[in-house]
């Protein structure tokens, strides 16, 4: 019987253990320059059994906000698209209405059937801009042989 119950136990911990932290992200990808409006993409990988239509990403709380020590002034006008990704995978669209800061940073608020999380990224967008032209020069010098 004791054997059991702990079988029944560690199973329900597995089963929670695979909602709660089934979903991962990968880094976040901007592709706007500085001065212009937010646009960005966010994978988010092993969904696993999840449709990504059951996926809601929106703004943290305020009390989340201020634990990642933003506030939200920081992030008005943010939209977020769920997106599928390929297989067991989703993309996230974010864009904003007005351009953000060279040096910015944003949180996301996602949930899912059996959990969520709240995950924070730093945007440095005037690097965006040197990466953005150091490969379009490189296209560009590509193409000209």
């Amino acid at each position: 019987m004791k054997l059991l119950r702990l079988c029944v136990v560690a199973f329900g911990f597995a089963l929670f253990s695979l909602n709660v932290f089934a979903l991962s992200t990968g880094q976040i990808s901007v592709f706007s320059e500085p001065r212009e409006p937010l646009r960005a993409a966010l994978v988010i990988n092993h969904l696993g059994n999840i449709p990504y239509q059951k996926i809601n990403v929106t703004m943290p709380t305020s009390t989340e906000l201020r634990k990642l020590g933003l506030e939200r002034s920081q992030m008005e006008r943010l939209n977020f698209k769920v997106l599928p990704g390929r297989k067991g995978s989703a993309l996230v669209y974010i864009h904003s209405i007005k351009p953000l800061p060279e040096l910015s940073a944003i949180a996301l608020d996602i949930r899912w059937p059996g959990g969520h999380k709240t995950e924070g990224f730093l945007l440095n967008l005037a690097k965006n801009k040197a990466i953005l032209s150091e490969t379009i020069s490189a296209v560009e010098s590509y193409l000209s042989l």
